[in-house]
């Protein structure tokens, strides 16, 4: 290894923490489609040659942001149970505990790209990667499970889809809760109906 191998990695680092720390503050002022490569550039106090060293385009580095983002989540939450048959309600409700914990974490990001000045492609890709993580973790504990009542693709789409939302509500209402009571609120959504948690009649 080179002698500056340490020097330039740390280098590396600090100017991609930079560019990604001017996205989001951009983002916050104009929205993703009206922010420049030198916009961003300029923001972090580099220079346009510099960026494309590190980034095709801006699109390059909000992929790059995404891909950091959805890999510490998909590493915070638990496996599926190793025994099956262990009821899964449990484990669902300590992912979505982790979810919402995670969210927080990231909170000015998450609040920018699931908001109306982010970027369609997060919200997309979002989905996209809860459904997956979910249906990794139903296929491993499908053994042990009664057939399906729907179409599971559909099943995993609804769920994330319910995730994402009860997670862009409670961003936009300034985190009203912790993580747990959030999760815990999520978790009776799924297992018991949305009709049901308003309280409405079902047959």
């Amino acid at each position: 290894m080179s002698p500056n191998q340490p020097t330039d990695d740390l280098r590396v680092r600090r100017t991609r923490k930079l560019l990604r720390d001017a996205l989001v503050s951009l983002m916050a002022e104009r929205g993703f489609e009206a922010i420049t490569v030198q916009d961003l550039a300029e923001r972090a106090m580099i220079n346009r040659a510099t960026f494309y060293r590190h980034y095709r385009d801006k699109a390059d580095l909000l992929e790059r942001c995404m891909d950091d983002v959805f890999a510490e989540l998909e590493a915070s939450l638990a496996p599926p149970p190793p025994v099956l048959g262990r009821p899964a309600w449990p484990l669902l409700a300590d992912n979505l505990t982790l979810l919402f914990e995670h969210v927080a974490a990231y909170a000015p990001l998450y609040h920018l790209l699931l908001g109306e000045r982010g970027a369609g492609a997060f919200v997309a890709r979002a989905r996209a990667a809860l459904a997956a993580a979910g249906a990794r973790r139903w296929e491993a504990m499908r053994p042990a499970l009664a057939d399906p009542l729907a179409p599971p693709e559909m099943t995993l789409g609804f769920i994330a889809s319910a995730v994402l939302g009860a997670l862009t509500w409670w961003l936009e209402a300034g985190q009203p809760t912790d993580p747990a009571t959030a999760a815990r609120h999520l978790l009776t959504l799924i297992t018991v109906g949305p009709y049901r948690a308003l309280g409405m009649p079902v047959a």
